[in-house]
């Protein structure tokens, strides 16, 4: 059963006029608290024929659980391949983040036993991440419109290990990470951008033109 939390009208661009390769840091979570699966939303206008959405964790030493990905276009269509990685492995998705981390993130069925993150969001796969030391994750490009409205959405979970951080981008692919060369399927990108993890005072909804998310959490 879902539980509405909160509901706050966001909107954000994808990209930037001047820069094809911009990236906008849609969310950044840091040192969070333990939580069941939540819903996070936010509408998007494509400023670039193609966004990368890009996704990382780290949790030392826990867990967070991914799931249910979804960019939608004005008709309703997830133009996402395998959101909820219900093919049992990571077909669609590319492999990016600094490589060779312990507890480096897989599609599982059921987790470790942890708190939150050892099952999927509905279905019967999910993404499970507790990269040690560093961020890895998950890639997906995306054929967009410039102009055109989308949303994306996702559920994510936390199991509040002693330090995490997750990171949604959409935009350009994400070329360094506080200076770590970042990888797309093993190899680096030519062009992207450099991100520099925010400010504790500035850390959520980096970028966004009206601060919001739409949040939901099944119990």
């Amino acid at each position: 059963m879902k539980n509405w939390l909160a509901i706050i009208s966001g909107i954000a661009v994808l990209g930037a006029a001047a820069s094809a390769s911009a990236q906008l840091n849609v969310l950044h979570l840091e040192d969070q608290n333990s939580q069941a699966y939540t819903e996070y939303s936010y509408d998007l206008t494509a400023t670039q024929s193609e966004t990368y959405l890009t996704f990382f964790f780290r949790q030392d030493p826990a867990y967070w659980g991914f799931d249910n990905v979804q960019f939608t276009d004005s008709s309703a269509n997830n133009l996402v391949v395998n959101g909820g990685f219900e093919t049992g492995d990571h077909t669609g998705w590319m492999l990016v983040g600094q490589q060779g981390l312990t507890a480096a993130g897989t599609v599982r069925s059921s987790g470790y036993a942890t708190p939150y993150a050892n099952h999927p969001e509905e279905g019967s796969y999910y993404w499970n991440d507790g990269a040690v030391g560093g961020v890895d994750g998950i890639a997906q490009t995306i054929a967009t419109t410039i102009g055109d409205h989308y949303t994306l959405s996702f559920w994510l979970s936390n199991d509040g290990g002693n330090f995490n951080s997750f990171d949604a981008f959409a935009g350009g692919a994400v070329r360094t990470y506080d200076g770590n060369i970042i990888t797309y399927d093993g190899q680096q990108i030519t062009g992207g951008g450099d991100v520099t993890v925010p400010e504790p005072a500035s850390l959520a909804l980096v970028g966004i033109g009206v601060a919001g998310f739409l949040a939901r959490r099944r119990k």
